[in-house]
């Protein structure tokens, strides 16, 4: 899980005003969602397979395809680089991986998980003009699109249960603004397109491994504070992603004060438990939280708890 940004409401000072009373910490995280297919990454070693046609022009094509597909793995699952490993094979007689050369693939790399992408048809460049400026270093410029349709199949496949997880059909277009003084000829346009068509293919890869990993999204919690070195400590122990050093403080607080304090306290461990995906613990917290005080996140948390 990703680091939170916290902002404060309430009182508007952070821990000055003493007269305050508790102060509502609203926390935006990134909660990991399931991905667009059912395929579970981690834990595992990966390669990526991109099956190239001989003497063909497009075959730098692909395998620059497979690389972004690679790359993007790697940093979005905070793998070493090179740990997601990258192969090319001849296509075969039937224009689609078989699974008999996936196995083969996944013994000689020592895979898990084989990423193939395959039947690349990258069609032809056309011209699009609307009469469209930028301006660019004190003028306009004259503004042509370059548009390139492409089509591959990509697919994914297990080689420790030996079936397909993904076996899907991706058409796209590629689409480039180029600038220039005056009007711009179709054949500079389109030179100028064709000189970063491998860094396009890249970022297209990149687009693709979207398909296998988790969406991320934003989420908000709430946390309660109060004025005092201890609930200031836990706050700035939450901020920085800390949180088991934060539930130690509750877990501090809790013991005593006032039954509004412990109750803050004790739903602040709730939250906390949430977070790190203890969901039993953190019910027992939300119960004994109640016990002491309440107020409406307690409800919304306990639904989130009890959906899990």
């Amino acid at each position: 899980m990703r680091k939170v940004l916290l902002s404060l409401v309430g009182c508007g000072l952070l821990w000055s005003l003493v007269s305050c009373g508790p102060v509502k910490t609203y926390i935006n995280i990134e909660s990991k969602g399931a991905s667009e297919y059912p395929v579970t990454l981690d834990g595992k070693s990966i390669s990526v397979v991109s099956v190239v046609k001989k003497s063909d022009r497009d075959s730098a094509l692909v395998s620059e395809l497979g690389l972004g597909v690679a790359e993007k793995i790697e940093v979005e699952m905070g793998l070493p680089q090179g740990a997601v490993g990258v192969y090319s094979v001849p296509e075969n007689d039937s224009n689609v991986l078989s699974s008999s050369t996936l196995d083969m693939v996944a013994i000689e790399s020592d895979s898990d998980i084989i990423i193939a992408l395959d039947s690349l048809q990258v069609g032809s460049y056309s011209i699009i003009r609307d009469g469209s400026k930028a301006y660019h270093e004190g003028e306009f410029k004259d503004v042509v699109d370059v548009a390139l349709p492409v089509a591959y199949k990509v697919q994914a496949y297990d080689a420790v249960h030996l079936k397909t997880l993904v076996d899907k059909e991706v058409v796209d277009t590629i689409t480039w603004s180029i600038m220039g003084d005056g009007q711009i000829q179709n054949s500079t346009a389109i030179s100028q397109a064709n000189t970063h068509l491998k860094e396009a293919f890249r970022t297209i890869g990149e687009a693709t491994a979207h398909i296998f990993l988790p969406e991320w999204k934003q989420q908000e919690r709430m946390i309660v504070c109060f004025s005092g070195s201890k609930w200031e400590n836990a706050y700035y122990l939450a901020s920085d992603f800390k949180w088991e050093q934060a539930m130690d403080v509750w877990l501090e607080l809790v013991k005593g004060g006032s039954p509004d304090k412990q109750g803050a306290a004790a739903y602040n461990l709730a939250v906390a438990c949430e977070i790190l995906g203890r969901y039993d613990t953190a019910l027992k917290w939300l119960d004994f939280a109640e016990s002491k005080c309440y107020f409406s996140q307690m409800s919304t948390l306990r639904k989130k708890l009890q959906e899990r």
